[in-house]
């Protein structure tokens, strides 16, 4: 939960002050939108490849690119920060956090018996309540009190610790099999990504998690232009 704290705060903050940067830029409210896309299309694109790699391979290299990575990126934004740097930024931080997240989730699922895996995803959910509460707040205070340049430069600072974490082998890691495919029955048969929505119950599901994700990240989206406007 901690981990999974510190990593999504860094990725959150950097979203935050992305944002907020671009709005004062100024970029037209459009401009803002795509750049908050960005932040998703790569990582929306990825993401199953990415959880058959772990499947594979394990999570700790995962987790050490993309911790890593994360870091340098948000860093970024201190020395660079025309529109096409903002742009690369949403990018890389997208597929990081991603990458961070399937793999801590894949880890929680590991940690117990299936009996136990709700409690354990609730948990993790923990950790990312935590970020959304502290990180656009923390990000706000440092911009107005250093400016953006220190803001990127902190943000870009938190994600070492879990990346160090993961480094000196501070986590049990589970079995690299992908053993939990079939733990709950047969596997629906795919055919890439969108082969995964022919288990009926599965695409139902991601209708639902699609849904609420729109309404979530709409309104995270138009809140800082909407301020902005009213000062």
């Amino acid at each position: 939960v901690g981990l999974v704290s510190l990593s999504s705060m860094g990725f959150m903050a950097a979203r935050f002050t992305v944002l907020l940067y671009a709005v004062r830029m100024p970029a037209t409210p459009a401009m803002v939108g795509l750049l908050a896309a960005m932040f998703a299309l790569i990582s929306a694109l990825a993401s199953v490849p990415t959880g058959r790699l772990m499947d594979r391979r394990g999570i700790k290299t995962p987790l050490l690119v993309s911790t890593g990575l994360l870091g340098v990126t948000v860093m970024l934004g201190a020395v660079w920060r025309e529109l096409p740097a903002l742009f690369a930024i949403a990018i890389a931080a997208g597929l990081c956090h991603n990458t961070m997240v399937l793999a801590f989730q894949r880890r929680a699922g590991d940690l117990g018996p299936p009996s136990e895996r709700p409690a354990a995803f609730g948990l993790l959910g923990l950790g990312f309540s935590i970020a959304n509460l502290t990180a656009p707040v923390a990000a706000g205070f440092a911009i107005d009190n250093t400016g953006f340049t220190i803001t990127f430069l902190i943000f870009g600072l938190v994600p070492v610790l879990p990346f160090l974490f993961v480094w000196q082998d501070r986590l049990p890691w589970p079995p690299i099999a992908a053993h939990h495919a079939t733990a709950g029955g047969k596997a629906p048969r795919t055919s890439g990504p969108l082969g995964l929505l022919r288990a009926p119950r599965l695409g139902r599901l991601y209708i639902l998690c699609g849904l609420f994700e729109s309404a979530w990240m709409g309104f995270g989206f138009m809140l800082p232009i909407y301020g902005s406007q009213l000062g």
